[in-house]
């Protein structure tokens, strides 16, 4: 089954709805029928957004994510482990977290593959992968306000270069 997530709400009243915080909603597709609301707590951060990986929904909500198995409507929540949440990037059958301090990959079935947590002190950006496939390239802040350092990152177990 595809999903999708839409900002277009029409024709979602009849459909399911799971509630996990209060303030900001999710609609997703079940390619192209409405299938289920999803609302989260509202939070400060601006980087909170949402993203389908495979059957799961992946919320980043502050300092933390959520993941909805779409099939089942089962919920698990990971701390992050800092301050926040920053980003998704998937490449292949791997999904990228980044927080403010590093990136956690996770394989299809939500697995944690590795985690780096030492990147950075005040945000992660995942520009990409390399040309050979081998590395995330990456820009670390490292010294706030506007330190930013480049670096690449083994996509199989998270070692800075």
């Amino acid at each position: 089954m595809i999903y999708e997530l839409t900002e277009d709400y029409s024709g979602f009243s009849d459909t399911e709805y799971l509630k996990l915080g209060e303030g900001r909603k999710y609609f997703v597709l079940k390619t192209p029928y409405p299938y289920i609301i999803i609302e989260v707590e509202s939070t400060s951060n601006p980087f909170d957004t949402a993203c389908i990986f495979g059957k799961y929904l992946c919320i980043g909500i502050y300092e933390k994510i959520a993941f909805v198995d779409l099939e089942t409507l089962r919920v698990r929540i990971d701390e992050i482990g800092s301050w926040y949440f920053g980003y998704f990037d998937i490449y292949n059958d791997t999904l990228f977290v980044s927080s403010d301090r590093g990136i956690t990959a996770y394989d299809k079935d939500l697995n944690i593959l590795w985690k780096n947590a030492e990147l950075a002190c005040d945000g992660v950006i995942v520009h990409g992968i390399s040309d050979d496939g081998k590395y995330l390239n990456v820009s670390c802040e490292i010294d706030p306000p506007g330190g930013w350092v480049d670096k690449k990152v083994d996509i199989t177990n998270g070692i800075a270069l």
